[in-house]
């Protein structure tokens, strides 16, 4: 599994810890003093934690994701199209 959280990042350390019943990733970044929270399961960030200097910022994400039916995988009807060249 790699970790792309961004460009010329120095990571100091990764641990596990329960994150809202989730079980996440704990990224510590040292060079921005950032912290990233990643869930096994999905890999996607479930929060973030800067610390510079006296400013701490605390992000928390949430992903929605709509059910996947057969007519959102079908193929268009390719007849009901027309291509115009000029």
């Amino acid at each position: 599994m790699q970790f792309c959280i961004m460009p010329f990042t120095v990571i100091d350390n990764i641990s596990t810890e329960i994150i809202d019943g989730k079980e996440c990733y704990v990224i510590k970044e040292g060079l921005l003093q950032y912290t990233y929270y990643v869930e096994k399961d999905t890999n996607l960030i479930v929060k973030t934690v800067s610390n510079i200097g006296e400013n701490i910022q605390i992000t928390n994400y949430e992903y929605f994701f709509e059910p996947i039916t057969k007519e959102s995988i079908d193929f268009p009807n390719l007849e009901e199209y027309y291509v115009i060249v000029n």
